[in-house]
């Protein structure tokens, strides 16, 4: 299997999390200070930013692994493993892979966040659901004959060939 990395310039976009949670952060707590509750700003601010870390790391190491029997996914929050069988390719413009009886593995701090999801809000959590099975492959590519798109199509046309059906 050869994983592939979001592009570097890419990644950085992660950092925006937890400097949003800082920039509110400053800006909030020389008024909590004046109000004598200078420690109030870091129980508001602790959990949200600690969180922010966490999906700043998360999308930091976002990759796809493609191979032969067929590819892994991995995202903030969650990762795919998909058989090219049950990989379909839409291409609207940008290339992205829809995997059909998608099964993600939430990691542990996103699993509660979605069973709460899942209770107060079901529709919401399954149009989430539905959305961890599609893979933006386009968003590893700088170019359209970027590395990842050339193996994804040497794959793919190898895979056709064997006539296993999907993509």
């Amino acid at each position: 299997m050869t994983t592939y990395f979001v592009p570097q310039p890419r990644r950085m976009i992660g950092f925006l999390f937890p400097l949003l949670i800082l920039g509110m952060a400053a800006v909030a707590a020389p008024t909590f200070i004046q109000a004598g509750l200078a420690w109030w700003p870091l129980f508001i601010f602790g959990l949200p930013l600690l969180l922010a870390i966490v999906i700043c790391l998360e999308f930091w190491n976002s990759s796809v692994s493609l191979g032969d029997e067929g590819l892994r996914y991995r995202s903030v929050g969650y990762e795919l493993s998909a058989t090219w069988a049950q990989v379909h390719q839409r291409d609207a413009g940008k290339t992205t892979l829809v995997v059909s009886q998608a099964e993600p593995r939430l990691y542990p701090w996103l699993a509660p966040m979605n069973g709460v999801l899942s209770l107060l809000m079901p529709g919401r959590a399954r149009y989430a659901g539905g959305l961890m099975g599609n893979i933006p492959l386009w968003y590893f590519a700088t170019e359209q004959d970027d590395t990842v798109m050339v193996d994804f199509h040497r794959r793919t046309a190898a895979h056709q060939s064997s006539g296993d059906g999907g993509v």
